[in-house]
């Protein structure tokens, strides 16, 4: 196959004179649009011949590029693919025999369809000449509405006008539709229709192809008629003088005849050849670059975006809504101006140089930009310091507002410095540093009290280790809303040993969690009380001080919900209800809070299709140690039959067995012995490294996939023996057993259930059954449950990053999972991130980058059922958006109206304390439940706090529930970076996607599974293993 390099075309593109190539456009092309392509469309008339002739539902078989979805349809069709030339065709016919129920069907899949970028950018060009003649297999009227967007006239020819092609004017855009218009011409379509062009569009396109190049996009070559008269083109003395150029996806192998036409062109030309490229919409747009050209709708369509990024407004709360205490005290003044000045300090070792010179001093200073240096401290101070450095004179210049919304800006850094000089200067208190992150100050006079130590549970048998200290310490965060400082204090407590080092990491691990975990709702605020009244027991004015610069803080913390005597009061609140479940996929009475108890009650979301062409067992294979296989047959067996739980009662149920639950029989190996097991030898092994074992391991899954059609899901016993080999990470490998054997697996057509002695031994088997069973229910394609979306046409992506350090340099990848309106889990990409972008040791990505990734996730959203449009995208990131990001993004998804861009950031600071109304006082202490889940807090109009985590109240549980009983829950941290919903859509819909985490069946994650899963599955690409540009079936991740 003859191969052309992309960026060797495109830098000869931009210098070939105008009109050097006509473009020709397959079905590809509009994909981004919503428009499917004709093999994605065969999967649907299979599917619907199959589902009116009553043999499957076509309901549950929805999305179209899962593997046992197509599985299923496909066995009813083997034998009549065999005779079918072109699938397409023949399936079309036979779904809808009648030619104008046919054009009925191609007219609603087209009709409103919005271009894309690419079709904005191919009008441009077209109108600067850099392309004469567009000619195109598609009905539908993409081209034409992205040229009159941009008001640029066209002509266009089409088979009814084609006897008067010669008379077409030459000096205007001309599109050719070779198998019609949808909305003015019989369409082209079958078999018999498709074997010969239009005989005046044939001498014309023979006619152009002696004149100029041809690139073709997005069309497979499957048309008879298309082919012949390329063949017949190439009959001619000089064919395609500029070549022919024919663009493939990646990983895309074409047919032996279009490598037999490419082949003969370059014979005559020379400059012909298949070209590798991302997809139509990034190609073009890179066409567009690469010529310099500009459009001020295309070049302003990131601006446009902006504009529509809408305040967030929380209607005002209840007049009897109780006060809720924040961690945040405002501060009454800051620092708006700072001393700025350039020294001889720069270049290489600046930093380390700058150090060395504010050592010991109480000066703070930073670099900003480029070589300036912004300092707090006193001015004679800092005249004397910098003495022999200063290049210029020190001046007061003010601090430019934006810097308040940058977290990792020099600003924000000197805040900090500030403070803790101040902490430790002025309040006597001591600073333990870890990294770069961890800051904690600590009182040496405050050890943590007997009382405490008492309140743990007995149970827990804790005591502190002899020769080690706890003291009562905080950790601290400033932020700013509306243009507001606040002082974020987070009680904790610091550990040291008697010289004051700290205790291995065990050891401080096992401690913290326990206190910490055990300082519920009220000993939490507490805590808060005390260490206010501690820094004002300190220092009365409660001010940090370096010089003239100076941060007071305000009496007391703020609340949110209602106000309390003169406190700063966010008063936008509201409480979001649990959101519903569904278990069927029509009747909405059948609806729960509770996953276990729905599925219990219920039944699993899928037996409401029905049957459905599929078979009602599940087989299981194994792969266990030989000394072991009885121990996790034994195991899985115990999930056929019930179980009654002995702990967590507010929320488990009895688990029944797998039968009664699922509705389908579990069919488990009786033997080692058996087809469906793989033995490893435990003396073979016993001297492997990690690396040997995981390469023995492999060879296992190999025998298995001999087999991956009749097995639905592998249990993978790794005992507590074999811990040694479950990683090996150090600065030259990152290796974890779990998900590079996951991850090899899906390469093999296999789904894997590792199981481990912890869950074996642990002490509530129900937890253990309901867990397990449900793991393996989804991995063998099966649907539990839904959420209810407003709109079906709706997508939610969450966005993350891997990075793979390999022997030359790191490489990142993109990391992305997509799921429907209904929460179900659709479709994992993992794409290489080529020009990565660093801040603060995250990863970011280029516009380009951000350009080519959304646009696949695009494309790859429309191949799951090409009936279903796509109105509304919402991204979830756990880092900022950049503009660069934000601007390819919005690239990408030109013609889609409603995208919502979000952070969703995990580890806030913020922290909030029920209240309770003591009648007999008539003042507020601290509730003994923490705060509710569903807590929505704004803090200003392009950010609120959601709390995903805390006390649920609901029949369906015995009294109030709070997951987990640690300690105190923390909110998630929600910014708008572009959209329009309410402030209510965006929380409820990430509230209900912390319900459709499958990989688990406690009442919701704390992460939307957005989230949860995009950050799981970045881990994974850390590994060795690689799995290319494909979208996978996420329930190979779980």
């Amino acid at each position: 196959m003859i191969k052309i390099d992309k960026n060797t075309f495109l830098r000869s593109y931009k210098v070939l004179s105008n009109q050097s190539f006509d473009l020709f456009l397959g079905a590809g092309a509009s994909i981004s649009s919503g428009v499917p392509s004709g093999s994605d469309l065969v999967w649907l008339f299979k599917r619907e011949l199959l589902s009116t002739s009553g043999k499957i539902n076509g309901k549950k078989l929805q999305d179209l590029k899962v593997d046992a979805n197509k599985k299923v349809i496909q066995s009813f069709f083997v034998e009549e693919d065999t005779k079918t030339l072109n699938p397409y065709s023949h399936y079309f016919e036979k779904c809808y025999p009648d030619p104008l129920v046919r054009k009925e069907f191609l007219t609603n899949l087209v009709r409103d369809k919005k271009p894309s970028i690419g079709f904005m950018c191919l009008s441009v060009l077209v109108e600067q000449q850099k392309l004469n003649t567009v000619w195109t297999t598609n009905f539908d009227d993409l081209i034409e509405r992205a040229i009159s967007k941009l008001d640029i006239t066209c002509q266009v020819v089409s088979p009814e006008n084609a006897n008067s092609v010669e008379n077409f004017r030459k000096d205007i855009p001309t599109v050719i539709k070779l198998h019609g218009d949808f909305r003015y011409d019989p369409l082209q379509n079958t078999v018999e229709e498709l074997q010969q062009l239009e005989e005046n569009l044939h001498h014309y396109f023979i006619e152009s192809t002696n004149k100029r190049g041809l690139l073709v996009v997005g069309y497979s070559g499957s048309d008879e008629s298309v082919l012949q008269t390329l063949e017949k083109s190439l009959e001619e003395s000089n064919p395609f003088p500029k070549g022919l150029i024919w663009c493939i996806p990646k990983d895309i192998v074409p047919n032996e005849r279009l490598v037999k036409i490419i082949e003969k062109a370059n014979n005559q030309n020379g400059r012909s050849g298949f070209m590798v490229i991302d997809s139509f919409d990034y190609f073009i747009h890179e066409l567009y670059k690469v010529c310099e050209l500009k459009n001020e709708q295309i070049d302003s369509i990131a601006d446009d975006r902006f504009e529509q990024r809408k305040f967030f407004r929380l209607n005002q709360n209840q007049s009897n809504t109780t006060p809720i205490l924040l961690n945040a005290v405002k501060t009454k003044s800051f620092p708006k101006a700072i001393f700025s000045t350039k020294t001889t300090i720069n270049g290489e070792g600046k930093w380390k140089k700058l150090r060395e010179v504010l050592d010991g001093s109480s000066v703070v200073a930073a670099f900003s930009k480029g070589e300036t240096l912004s300092l707090f401290g006193n001015e004679n101070e800092i005249k004397e310091l910098f003495k022999d450095y200063f290049t210029d004179e020190l001046r007061l210049v003010d601090i430019p507002e934006y810097l308040f919304h940058h977290p990792d800006s020099f600003y924000i850094g000197l805040l900090y410095e500030l403070i803790e000089k101040s902490l430790i200067s002025d309040y006597g208190l001591a600073l333990h540093t870890k990294g770069r992150r961890i800051r904690k100050f600590y009182s040496i006079i405050h050890p943590l009290s007997q009382e405490e130590i008492n309140s743990i549970p007995k149970w827990l048998n804790f005591r502190i280790p002899k020769g080690i200290q706890v003291f009562e310490a905080f950790e601290f965060k400033v932020e700013f809303v509306n243009k507001e400082l606040f002082l974020l204090i987070c009680p904790t407590i610091h550990i040291q040993n008697a010289t004051g080092d700290e205790p291995d990491r065990k050891t401080v691990q096992d401690i913290t969690n326990t206190i910490v975990s055990n300082r519920w709702n009220g000993k939490y605020g507490k805590k808060l009380s005390f260490w206010f009244k501690e820094l004002k027991n300190r220092k009365s004015d409660l001010t940090f001080r370096l010089g003239d610069f100076e941060i007071k803080l305000s009496g007391y913390y703020s609340t949110a919900a209602k106000k309390m005597d003169s406190f700063f009061c966010f008063d936008s609140y509201s409480k979001a209800k649990e959101p519903l479940i569904y278990f069927h996929h029509q009747d909405e009475t059948k609806q729960s809070i509770h996953p276990i108890n729905g599925l219990k009650i219920l039944g699993p979301l899928e037996e409401s299709f029905g049957a459905n062409g599929s078979t009602s067992k599940i087989q299981i294979a194994i792969i266990s140690p030989d000394k072991g296989f009885e121990r996790v047959k034994t195991h899985l067996e115990s999930l056929l039959s019930p179980v009654t739980p002995t702990t967590e009662k507010e929320y488990l149920k009895e688990y029944p067995g797998f039968d009664e639950v699922y509705k389908k029989h579990l069919v488990i190996p009786n033997s080692i012995q058996s087809e469906y097991v793989v033995e490893i030898n435990s003396q073979e092994v016993s001297q492997y490294s990690a690396i040997q074992f995981y390469e023995l391991i492999k060879s296992k899954v190999d025998k298995l996939s001999l087999k991956n059609t009749e097995i639905d899901c592998v249990a993978v016993y790794i005992p507590d023996y074999w811990t040694n080999f479950r990683e090996l990470k150090n600065e030259q490998t990152y290796f974890d057993l779990h998900d590079s054997l996951k991850l090899y697996a899906i390469k093999k057509g296999l789904r894997l259930q590792f199981i481990e002695d912890k869950s074996i031994n642990y002490k509530d088997q129900a937890k253990v059954k309901w867990w397990l069973s449900l793991g393996i229910y989804v991995k063998s394609n099966g649907t539990p449950w839904k959420v209810k979306t407003d709109n079906t046409e709706t997508a939610f992506v969450g966005l993350g990053y891997a990075v793979r350090q390999n022997a030359s340099k790191k490489v990142v990848l993109g990391s992305s999972q997509i799921f429907d309106g209904n929460g179900n889990g659709l479709r994992f990409l993992l794409q290489p991130i080529e020009k990565p972008i660093f801040y603060n040791r995250n990863p970011f990505m280029s516009k380009d980058d951000a350009f080519r990734l959304i646009t696949n996730i695009r494309n790859t959203y429309h191949k799951i059922d090409p009936v279903i449009g796509l109105k509304k995208l919402v991204l979830h990131k756990t880092t900022h958006f950049t503009r660069d990001e934000m601007d390819g993004i919005c690239n990408a998804l030109e013609g889609i109206d409603n995208i919502e861009l979000l952070q969703i950031q995990q580890y806030s600071n913020w922290r909030a304390l029920k209240l309770r109304k003591n009648h007999s006082t008539g003042k507020h202490e601290f509730d003994g439940f923490p705060i509710d889940r569903g807590t929505i807090i704004q803090l200003d109009e392009f950010s609120f706090l959601l709390w995903t985590h805390g006390i649920v109240e609901s029949p369906e549980l015995n009294g109030k529930y709070y997951q987990g009983k640690r300690g105190i829950p923390s909110p998630l941290l929600i910014k708008r970076f572009r959209g329009t919903d309410p402030i209510e859509t965006v929380a409820n819909d990430i509230l209900k996607l912390t319900k459709m985490n499958w990989n688990g069946a406690e009442l919701y994650k704390t992460m939307p599974v957005t989230i949860d899963f995009s950050k799981r599955l970045s881990v994974m690409g850390k590994q060795l293993e690689e799995l290319g540009n494909r979208a996978y079936d996420f329930r190979y991740f779980i």
